[in-house]
């Protein structure tokens, strides 16, 4: 989908789980039900669309945060120096990640997100690409009513890291900007019954009367 520095970037379009048992008929019926749960579990996960990987080029880390590195940075496995805030695989290549040198450059990071880009031409016959990167946390992911604000170590909920990266011949920048839910410890009951709200508690907006309940939590 998008090409950065001569390194190709991929999405994954589908996936195949393979079986380490030939067959489940060693398993109690209440054991297949059960391992029926899960697959089902991680199918719903592996049909999230917008997951993207690659083998050269680190998508976790913006260049500003690369060019901020040290020397053997680079020279490290892609896990190994992944930024683990957007490796949504990182729970499956932890314990191969501290093993064996050789064979850490087999652990490839899923980032969540989107990628795309685009080849410009100017009208002068100036060409560039503009490729655009947005990576989703794994600390705090959820649906937007049901995960809100931050947790005690200050990950906010759906923190997303966008970067706009602007690659000619002579060389490439980058401008990134963040989201996130408010950085307060609150979440919100999605309810759709009628709430009486505390009349201290409504938003006056000029002539009209917003309302909207939050609940702090308090901090221990």
């Amino acid at each position: 989908v998008a090409t950065i520095g001569a390194k190709a970037i991929y999405r994954i379009d589908d996936w195949e789980l393979l079986p380490l048992a030939r067959s489940d008929a060693h398993l109690l019926e209440e054991e297949r039900l059960t391992n029926a749960v899960y697959l089902q579990m991680v199918w719903q996960v592996l049909r999230t669309p917008h997951f993207y990987y690659s083998t050269k080029f680190d998508i976790t880390h913006s260049l500003q945060r690369r060019n901020k590195t040290s020397p053997g940075f680079t020279q490290m496995s892609l896990f190994a120096r992944a930024d683990l805030r957007f490796v949504w695989n990182q729970q499956l290549l932890a314990e191969w990640g501290t093993g064996d040198i050789q064979l850490q450059k087999f652990l490839i990071p899923l980032l969540h997100g989107f990628v795309k880009q685009h080849h410009i031409a100017l009208k002068n016959g100036a060409t560039f690409d503009y490729t655009l990167v947005s990576r989703r946390s794994v600390q705090r992911a959820g649906t937007r009513y049901n995960t809100r604000g931050a947790d005690l170590e200050g990950n906010v909920a759906n923190f997303v890291e966008t970067e706009i990266i602007i690659e000619t011949k002579r060389g490439r920048s980058s401008l990134v900007q963040t989201r996130g839910s408010i950085p307060l410890l609150w979440h919100q009951l999605p309810d759709l019954r009628q709430v009486d709200i505390p009349e201290d508690m409504i938003i006056n907006n000029g002539p009209l009367k917003r309302k909207a309940v939050v609940q702090l939590l308090p901090v221990k």
